[in-house]
């Protein structure tokens, strides 16, 4: 049986996260949110082991 490559899509939900704005249509990520983002990577992939050292 022969193999070959394929793209396979993994798809995370999508969350609500907080942003800083600067008044314009600029926003940056809070470091809270990035960990949030981190943290719910980590779930989906499988990789719960040591998310509480974040």
């Amino acid at each position: 049986m022969k193999t070959k490559k394929a793209p396979f899509d993994i798809y995370i939900p999508a969350i609500e996260i907080e942003v800083y704005t600067d008044g314009s249509s600029n926003e940056t990520v809070t470091p809270e949110s990035s960990i949030l983002i981190d943290k719910t990577q980590a779930r989906y992939m499988g990789l719960l082991v040591g998310l509480d050292m974040i």
